[in-house]
Order: C-alpha cells, then structure tokens, then sequence
C-alpha cells in the first residue's frame, strides 16, 4: 500500500502506526501462535477510532480480514495499553514558566491573544444507551445518549488535558468549574502568577471573527 493510501485509511503516517506498535508490543503480544499480530491489533484500533464506523466493518476491511469479536478485544486492550504508556508522556497541563510561556507566545504570534495557555471547550460523543443511569446520559439539546468531553488544547491542537468521566445531561460550566484545569490557575494565581488565561472556544471564535 502507498503511504498515500495509508494515510487515507488510518488518518495517521506508516511510520507512526508501526511506532505505536513497536512501543506496544511487550503488553500486546499473544501467547497463542494464532493470536493476532500486535500491527493488526493496532492498526484495527486507529482504523476504528479514524472512522468512527461499527467494529464488524472494520473487521471486515480488506486491509485487516478479522471478525467482530477481535475487534472488540482489540479496542480495550490497544486502548488500555495506549493510556498505560502515552498518556502522561504526551498529554501534560504546563507545569513550568518555560512550558507556559511558549504556549503563551505561539498565541499571541498566530492570533494576537495574550496570556493564553489553551482554549477549553466541551463536546459530546454519542454512546450505546446505557441500561444503568440512562436519563443521566441523555443530552435534550442533542436528542442522543453521550458523554461530554471536555477537552484542552494549546495553539498546536496538542492536548494538554481531557475529562470523558461526565455523561451527557451535565453542563459544560459544571465541567469547567469541577476541572483540575480549574484549580491549577486558580493555584498559579494565589501565587501571582497572572495573566494567564484558558480560552473557551466559542469566545474565541468570535474574538476571530471580529479581528476579521
């Protein structure tokens, strides 16, 4: 397969899917010598979440040739190693003066915003209906049964901090105001450490727009 072609399918580069699989394959490999290699294990789970389709279709891609049940396996094993091993490398608040001030300049040279270290916003991602709590999953505004995520990211759409405990029905300013993110400026700020702001999307969307 080209890389070109690759890239279409998975949303990532060859080279980064087989990286993951390389960091991955002390906690993924099958003791069984039909078990699944750990590249098809991984590359079943990028193909699911880069599409977001039902798992028997992606078992069923050309490219992967696996049933349901493998599938299935795969997301919460894939998944749970990813989070073991990527998670705290890769998604981290800054924590340093250095940290936040170079999020804080990326900013204010693309856009003209001073002090920010992120912009914060909440989306819902649709879930099965759950048989437990179910009226606490079920969002009116967006007639479905979701969890609502709310998300950090700096100038780069690096993510700096994610929440996916909360289900649909709860706000997104109960989010914020319950969020370590929260405490954490609040904390930078008892310390005199101001001017240092999170962005919420919609303000920033229409500051964009002004500025236009």
């Amino acid at each position: 397969m080209r890389d070109e072609d690759f890239r279409v399918l998975f949303r990532v580069s060859r080279g980064l899917a087989m990286d993951i699989a390389t960091e991955l394959t002390l906690r993924l490999s099958r003791r069984r010598s039909s078990g699944l290699p750990v590249h098809a294990q991984v590359l079943s789970v990028i193909r699911f979440f880069a599409t977001g389709s039902y798992q028997r279709c992606v078992g069923q891609d050309m490219t992967l040739s696996m049933g349901q049940p493998s599938v299935s396996r795969n997301i919460a094993a894939v998944t749970d190693a990813f989070m073991e091993l990527f998670a705290e490398r890769f998604i981290r608040f800054p924590a340093t003066f250095e940290e936040r001030q170079s999020i804080k300049n990326r900013f204010m040279e693309m856009r003209g915003f001073p002090g920010v270290v992120g912009c914060i916003d909440c989306t819902h991602i649709k879930i099965v209906k759950p048989t437990v709590r179910e009226e606490m999953y079920f969002n009116n505004h967006k007639r479905c049964h979701s969890l609502n995520v709310q998300a950090i990211c700096d100038h780069d759409l690096r993510i700096l901090a994610a929440n996916a405990r909360y289900p649909g029905s709860v706000h997104d300013q109960f989010i914020r105001n319950a969020s370590t993110a929260k405490d954490i400026l609040q904390s930078w700020n008892d310390e005199g450490i101001v001017n240092t702001w999170l962005l919420g999307m919609l303000i920033m969307q229409m500051l964009v727009s002004m500025r236009d």
